[in-house]
């Protein structure tokens, strides 16, 4: 019996984020990274993107061993994040060049690609419910990036 959950849990099953789509968040995450260390953003700004992309890159890449909780972990760390600095990330967002605020708008649509691909995972319906009301959340909270 538990070696059969231990198959259907970690095995290649209907359910799991497809090969592609990870592949496509992870070059994303990559190119944001390169961006954002020639980014004249903000160090408060600076620092939340490149923790928050550092979790996703490590939930990912740990996808196979470990499912989708890692990255109901990385979401919800964005999640936690954005609304208990809402104010400060706001503050400084606001002097943020053009440059600055297209690559901001960039890491909130990973989140929300990311939000959307766990999302999807019909093998994790509990998961995928709170990852929904996350989801709703992170927008919320991250409305800050416009």
């Amino acid at each position: 019996m538990v070696l059969k959950w231990a198959d259907w849990y970690l095995g290649d099953l209907d359910g799991s984020i497809p090969d592609a789509d990870r592949e496509a968040i992870a070059e994303e995450i990559a190119d944001l990274e390169a961006a954002l260390n020639s980014s004249d953003l903000s160090p408060a700004l600076f620092r939340f993107m490149q923790q928050h992309l550092q979790r996703l890159k490590e939930a990912f890449s740990a996808y196979d061993i470990s499912g989708s909780e890692p990255l109901e972990r990385a979401l919800d760390n964005v999640r936690g994040d954005c609304e208990r600095r809402s104010d400060a990330l706001s503050s400084d967002a606001e002097g943020t060049s053009d440059a600055g605020r297209s690559l901001m708008q960039r890491f909130k649509n990973l989140v929300d690609r990311s939000t959307e691909a766990v999302n999807s995972t019909g093998k994790f319906a509990d998961s995928g419910m709170k990852i929904a009301a996350a989801g709703a959340a992170i927008a919320k909270a991250i409305g800050w990036i416009s």
